[in-house]
């Protein structure tokens, strides 16, 4: 794989991030930037973790993890999803908004398809600390650019974009299942 191939990648291992990034952003649209970089930041960095770790032990793990990893993805965007979702039924102000812990769970939740990108990076018989280093820099450019549009959404659609959030996190989690 060349460096080309490598970025065209990450940019698709990275969708299921951004559209997650973009449902931080929609239901916290007066983010400042420091959240949106702490995003991007551990969106990238799961991103480039996972491909390592599959690299060196999926291998050992694919035929167990490959048969529910759709399934441990749908089923956490699906509690972010209808928490989010509970959260504006309830038209309770949030203080909290995107929680740190909310934004590990996504990261870890849109990743696992990288942990299996890297066992091809293995066969493919690639630099994978490059290649983990590519895939999570543009992860977090693309997350990034992702929550901001996803701000400015939310300044536009206001209250309603913490229902369009959540659905928009049950929605991945359901395509995720297929």
């Amino acid at each position: 794989m060349n460096i080309l191939e490598i970025i065209l990648l990450g940019c698709g291992l990275a969708m299921d991030a951004c559209t997650v990034s973009m449902a931080d952003g929609l239901s916290e649209s007066g983010m400042r930037i420091g959240k949106s970089v702490l995003i991007a930041a551990v969106f990238g960095m799961f991103q480039g973790l996972m491909p390592i770790f599959g690299y060196y032990t999926g291998l050992l793990f694919t035929d167990r993890l490959q048969n529910i990893d759709n399934y441990i993805a749908f089923f956490i965007l699906l509690f972010l999803g209808l928490k989010m979702l509970f959260e504006a039924r309830n038209k309770e102000e949030i203080l909290a908004g995107v929680t740190f812990p909310k934004i590990l769970l996504q990261g870890v939740a849109t990743s696992i398809d990288a942990l299996f990108a890297g066992v091809t990076l293995a066969i493919a018989g690639v630099k994978v600390y490059l290649s983990a280093l590519i895939i999570a820099l543009v992860t977090a450019v693309l997350c990034f650019i992702a929550v901001h549009l996803g701000c400015i959404c939310g300044h536009v659609i206001k209250n309603k974009a913490q229902i369009l959030g959540g659905i928009i996190l049950i929605l991945l989690g359901i395509k995720m299942l297929f």
